[in-house]
């Protein structure tokens, strides 16, 4: 199964005419920027619909930025 944006990289002339080793590092990016966008979508629906997974979220951000001083963890 391809993406609408993989089949539209695919069917351009320009990966058509490139060489073996510039469509594979096209591929790779278009596939990493695909899977990103998948993830950020997964996570955005559970962390809408579960709130242990948005609190959890939220204070390990807090805490990786060092703010756990200023802001209040919940």
């Amino acid at each position: 199964m391809t993406t609408p944006a993989l089949e539209a990289v695919i069917d351009s002339p320009t990966y058509q005419n490139a060489s073996d080793s510039l469509k594979k590092k096209i591929l790779d990016r278009v596939i990493g920027k695909v899977r990103r966008s998948a993830g950020k979508r997964f996570f955005g629906e559970i962390y809408t619909s579960d709130p242990d997974i948005a609190r959890r979220f939220y204070n390990k951000v807090i805490l990786e930025k060092g703010l756990e001083e200023d802001v209040e963890l919940r």
